[in-house]
This record gives structure tokens, C-alpha cells and sequence, in this order.
């Protein structure tokens, strides 16, 4: 029975992302416990002086004391939600695994720890946020080096570069998560009875508020990883490349606000269909389960447009001033609280994952494949 486990795709996948994780964890263990103990203020005004960093950078990097903790704490959040996540897929693969032994599979000991094709959904549905995690931990990682003067100039751009890539690359993965759900939502939709035809068109056309906004979403955010890999390569004085570049931005404006349109017609699309009688039946509060799969899709870019328009170097005038004045946020400092936010997000999101899911874990495989017709009998 080990043998089987160890060679299905969730613990080879598990696998990975741990060990990711704690690769993470250890270059901020060493970074910020030893390097910059905790990032002590007085240590980090040494390690600018030994980079040369000018004032005015120093008055942009400098951490104040909720920032400093809030940044430290965060990451270890984010693996508190990581074993979380990994405790609910475990769950779902055990009772699964019992539920093929229960119906009499248990002699295909390989076939019994093999996913349906509906548990499998649910499985990356579940274990998607690991990708958040590791990512805002990454890129919280990212801006500590910036600001405690580790990477300066060039270094410091792709730093800054690979903050945003990281986080682009997690939504890209949680685009794919929300066309996941809606795939769980069609598979149980096409076990109804009605005509083939029907179910056809409810498949393609049903779901066309969330197809658009996972393509277009998907563009979106590979456009932005695509401009903040080639942003700092360019050669400024190449006129083509500085051209092709603002081409760029132009359309990731263009498609940044058609995504924002359709993140709208795709809620109200999941809303009409989650309200469906058998899909209430089938999955408990499907609208709970795919807000929990789609809310960090919409916090992470509107989060992080938010503290930038309350940085220091917004032009901001009356309530609003108090509140720039209040967080004194400089572009690095809101972009260090925007990714370490995320993994605070990423838990909460997690929790409400396992809340919502965990009570269907028994009932989830019920709907899926035909085991016995799987298993040759």
C-alpha cells in the first residue's frame, strides 16, 4: 500500500510544494534571523551603510515597527495555511481510498488510492492556494532583499521584477482552479436527466461568464509577467524596444479592464448556477465554495492598487491624507504589505476551504466514476 501512495500525482505534487516551502523558509530563516536579525533597524542601517544606499532610498526602505513584525509573521501564517491545506487533501484521499475499499476494490490496492476524475478536481481545487503561499512568501522574500539593502541597482530591479512574476504566476494558477470548479459543476449538471444536446449547451454555453473570464483573466496576468521579466532587460535607448514595451502596457490596460468586467458576469454566472436545486444537493453552499476559490483572484491585484494609491507619492487630499499620513507608505513598503496581506489572505481562504469542503468529503466521491466498471468487473 505505501508503494501505491507514494507514486500518485497529489503527494508527488505535495512533495514538491513542501520542499519548495521549505526552501523558502530556510533563506528567510537565514536572511532575516541571522543576516538581519529579525531586521533589526540598527542592523540594517549597517548593512545600507556597507551598500552604499542613498538617503533617499533609505527613507523608502525604512521599516516601521507594525511593518517589520506584520512582514516577519506572515510567512509563517502562510505555513500554518499550507498544513492546513495538506491535513484537508489528506482527508480527501484517505476517505476516498476508503470509500473504493468499502465498495469493493480493495484487492486493486493501486486503483484504490487512485483519484476519480471528480475527486481529482476537487483535490486541485483544494491544494491550489499552495500556490499563493508560496508565492507571497516568495515575493515577501523578494522585498526584504530590496529593502534591507542586500540587492541594489540592477539586482534590486529584478527583485522587484520577479515580485510581481511570482504573484502573476500564482494567479495564473488560480485561473485555472476557478475553470476547475466549473468543471466540477458540469460534471454533476451532466448527471441529470435531460437531453445530450441540452447538456451540451449548458456546458459551452452556460458557463461562458467564467470560460471569458478565466481566458481573459489568464492573458491578463501572463501579460503582466511577460512585461515585469522584460521590463528591466530593455535597452532604453533602443527605440523598437522601448516602443514594443509601452505596446505592452497599453494592452495589459485594455485587458486588465475587460477581466475586471467579466469577473462580474462570471459571479453572476456561478451565482445563477450554484443556486440550481441539484447543485445545492450535490455540493452544500456551492456559492461559499467558489467564493473561497476565487477571492484571492480579486484581492491580489485590487489589494495591491489600493496601497499604492495611499503611498506617500499619491497626490491625496483631505480624509484620505490622514490615512496616507497614518500608514506612511512608501511604493516598497506597500508592496511588502500587499504580499505579506497574501499570506495572511491565503489562510483565511484555506480555513474556508476546508470549512466548506470538509463537510462533502464523504458525499464528493459518491457522485464520481464508476469504480467497479474501473476496477474490470
Amino acid at each position: 500500500m505505501p508503494g501505491t501512495v507514494l507514486f500518485q500525482w497529489y503527494t508527488i505534487g505535495f512533495v514538491a510544494f513542501g520542499l519548495f516551502l521549505l526552501e523558502c523558509l530556510g533563506n528567510m530563516v537565514k536572511s532575516t534571523w541571522y543576516d538581519a536579525d529579525f531586521l533589526d533597524p540598527e542592523t540594517i542601517k549597517d548593512l545600507w551603510a556597507q551598500n552604499n544606499i542613498n538617503q533617499t532610498l533609505q527613507e523608502d526602505y525604512e521599516l516601521p515597527e507594525w511593518l517589520r513584525w506584520l512582514s516577519l509573521v506572515g510567512p509563517w501564517v502562510g505555513a500554518v495555511a499550507f498544513i492546513v491545506l495538506l491535513v484537508h487533501a489528506i482527508e480527501n484521499v484517505v476517505h476516498g481510498a476508503r470509500w473504493r475499499k468499502e465498495n469493493g476494490i480493495e484487492e486493486e490496492r493501486t486503483l484504490m488510492w487512485k483519484t476519480s476524475d471528480r475527486q481529482e478536481l476537487v483535490l486541485l481545487v483544494i491544494s491550489m492556494p499552495a500556490v499563493f503561499i508560496i508565492m507571497s512568501i516568495r515575493s515577501t522574500e523578494r522585498m526584504w532583499m530590496v529593502m534591507r539593502g542586500f540587492d541594489t541597482d540592477g539586482d534590486a530591479l529584478t527583485d522587484l521584477a520577479l515580485f510581481s512574476e511570482n504573484l502573476e504566476l500564482a494567479a495564473v494558477c488560480q485561473y485555472y482552479t476557478v475553470f476547475v470548479f466549473s468543471q466540477i459543476c458540469v460534471s454533476l449538471m451532466a448527471e441529470q436527466k435531460s437531453s445530450e444536446d441540452m447538456k451540451t449547451a449548458i456546458r459551452f454555453a452556460g458557463f461562458q461568464g467564467v470560460y471569458s473570464w478565466c481566458i481573459f483573466g489568464s492573458m491578463h496576468s501572463f501579460l503582466l509577467f511577460v512585461i515585469a521579466f522584460f521590463g528591466h532587460h530593455i535597452d532604453t535607448e533602443n527605440s523598437t524596444q522601448v516602443a514594443l514595451l509601452a505596446k505592452g502596457k497599453a494592452a495589459e490596460k485594455t485587458l486588465g479592464t475587460i477581466a475586471s468586467v467579466l469577473s462580474l458576469l462570471c459571479t453572476y454566472n456561478m451565482f445563477v448556477i450554484c443556486k440550481l436545486p441539484y447543485m445545492k444537493k450535490a455540493l452544500g453552499n456551492a456559492s461559499m465554495k467558489f467564493n473561497g476559490t476565487k477571492i484571492l483572484l480579486l484581492l491580489g491585484p485590487n489589494q495591491l492598487k489600493i496601497l499604492m494609491s495611499l503611498t506617500i507619492k499619491s497626490a491625496v487630499s483631505g480624509p484620505k491624507k490622514k490615512l496616507v499620513g497614518f500608514l506612511n507608505l512608501s511604493e516598497e513598503r506597500a508592496m511588502l504589505l500587499h504580499s505579506s496581506l497574501l499570506c495572511f489572505e491565503c489562510f483565511v481562504v484555506v480555513i474556508l476551504n476546508y470549512v466548506s469542503w470538509r463537510g462533502l468529503s464523504g458525499n464528493i466521491q459518491l457522485y464520481g466514476d464508476d469504480y467497479k466498471q474501473l476496477a474490470g468487473e
